[in-house]
């Protein structure tokens, strides 16, 4: 092994974050569409953002066996710091999941994978769009709201296990 003094521990991963950082600040990201291989750093997102997050098997069959799905990443190179699952059907876009690496929220990072979903709903020939959201996802609420989104209804306890509701969300 190298001796601590040399390497520090943690000095790769310190290194590794201030890349991501300058890739995010300098804008060097790309969206692309999420395959088989990037299901591991996908469920390791959603595993830390979400108190119910979608199983391994669930973000598969998503994947794989859905053919209406359309799911993409956000990435720094190969590193996933974002990702999406949306339905374009018979004029309608939903929004099903959207989460972002916890380390790089508040960087603009969920607004572009929106953005993204919103674009390839208007490609595909949507008119009106849906999501839904937890009542307390402040940063949420804002982004949707200033894309033009209106609440639509409230479901109760949508997030059952966090015993959480959530707001229906429309723009047309």
């Amino acid at each position: 092994p190298i001796p601590s003094w040399i390497w520090p521990p943690g000095i790769f991963e310190n290194l590794k974050q201030k890349w991501i950082v300058n890739a995010v600040e300098n804008r060097k990201l790309r969206i692309l569409p999420m395959g088989p291989e990037d299901l591991l750093e996908v469920e390791d997102i959603e595993k830390k953002n979400f108190f119910d997050p979608w199983t391994a098997k669930m973000l598969e069959d998503e994947l794989l066996a859905n053919k209406k799905i359309e799911a993409y990443t956000l990435k720094a190179g190969s590193e996933i710091l974002g990702y999406y699952f949306a339905w374009h059907i018979a004029g309608q876009s939903d929004l099903s999941n959207l989460a972002v690496k916890k380390s790089v929220q508040g960087k603009g990072l969920g607004k572009r994978l929106f953005e993204h979903f919103l674009q390839r709903g208007r490609e595909k020939g949507s008119e009106e769009f849906f999501l839904e959201v937890a009542v307390d996802n402040i940063p949420a609420l804002r982004l949707y709201s200033a894309s033009g989104f209106e609440i639509l209804c409230r479901r109760k306890n949508y997030y059952a296990k966090e015993h959480k509701d959530a707001f229906v969300m429309k723009r047309s």
